[in-house]
């Protein structure tokens, strides 16, 4: 049996289509919060998030083979300073599961495209992300 990557995903890797195609052989597993953080748009003018005591952030938890983590870390520009690796709790219901999430490394606040905007709100509710959340989401997304 292969190993599994769990993995957390919070922003355009919400998005059904565009996350199949860059991860052909991962796992949708299901709906997952990341506690005591934020989502934020960072400098480079994509999802990020930082520490923040009290808030959490909605997302989507996958199972990764090493070839798609391996993908996604390229695609990701992980050892090209624009994300780091992770690795932290996210809850999925009852359960805790220590998942990869990978964070901006320069966390300064930045300004999104529409098309990379309408990616993540679509991601949002392709992932079936609470409409309190998805609404939280668009605030940010559209400031």
């Amino acid at each position: 049996m292969p190993k599994l990557i769990p993995y957390f995903a919070y922003g355009s890797n919400l998005n059904t289509k565009q996350f199949e195609s860059r991860c052909p052989n991962s796992r949708f597993v299901s709906k997952a919060v990341l506690v005591d953080y934020k989502f934020i748009i960072a400098s480079r003018s994509y999802a990020s998030v930082v520490p923040s005591p009290g808030d959490r952030v909605e997302g989507a938890l996958y199972e990764l083979t090493t070839d798609d983590e391996d993908r996604l870390d390229r695609y990701e520009g992980v050892g090209k300073k624009r994300y780091r690796k992770e690795y932290h709790p996210v809850k999925v219901g009852t359960t805790t599961v220590k998942a990869l999430v990978y964070v901006d490394t320069d966390p300064r606040s930045g300004v999104p495209t529409v098309d990379y905007c309408r990616i993540i709100i679509n991601g949002a509710a392709d992932r079936g992300l609470s409409k309190a959340y998805q609404k939280k989401l668009f605030a940010i997304l559209t400031r």
